[in-house]
């Protein structure tokens, strides 16, 4: 080892880890690893087979139904990165909400009237307590302490959004 300042190896793509250089020091074998959920809808009642609903190569999760049932928000990583989408209960007409570019965004919670959806995101490290509006915009930060804050949900009339927090040192609802 020579020292220095670390420097990123290009070509190797996302999620490597895990190296191991050849005795003569000209390759390196690696882990790169990738992870591909879906979101899935299933008719409650009758007798039909599960149906992939929202699909990419990559990760989609925390499916939520807007109150009237015409759109679904949920997270997913198909632009590269975390992000909070929403399309309509068909999966078409997909749109990007969010735009953080690089911060676990995510755990989408409808307002009871429509109008906002509750998330968490990391942007300065920490997760804080988001709003937007279903129609895009931007973002407006509910929490700011310095601990984590993450899954919200709002209260039944709209009035309050409770999520855990560990700022007294364990996770509690706040």
């Amino acid at each position: 080892p020579r020292g220095g300042a670390p420097e990123r190896i290009i070509g190797v793509g996302e999620n490597a880890s895990v190296v191991a250089v050849s005795p003569q020091g000209d390759r390196l074998a690696y882990t790169r690893s990738s992870i591909d959920t879906n979101i899935w809808r299933y008719p409650v009642q009758g007798s039909e087979a599960p149906v992939r609903l929202i699909s990419s190569t990559r990760q989609e999760a925390g499916p939520e139904y807007s109150p009237d049932g015409r759109q679904i928000v949920y997270s997913s990583r198909s632009s590269g990165t975390s992000e909070i989408w929403i399309c309509d209960e068909r999966a078409a007409n997909a749109n990007q909400l969010t735009h953080f570019d690089g911060p676990a965004t995510g755990s989408p919670s409808w307002s009871p009237d429509g109008r906002w959806i509750a998330f968490d995101s990391r942007p300065e490290g920490n997760p804080d307590i988001y709003l937007i509006s279903p129609q895009g915009g931007s973002p407006r930060r509910l929490t700011s302490d310095p601990s984590a804050e993450v899954v919200p949900t709002f209260s039944r009339d709209g009035k309050w959004v409770y999520f855990a927090s560990n700022r007294t040192g364990s996770y509690q609802l706040w």
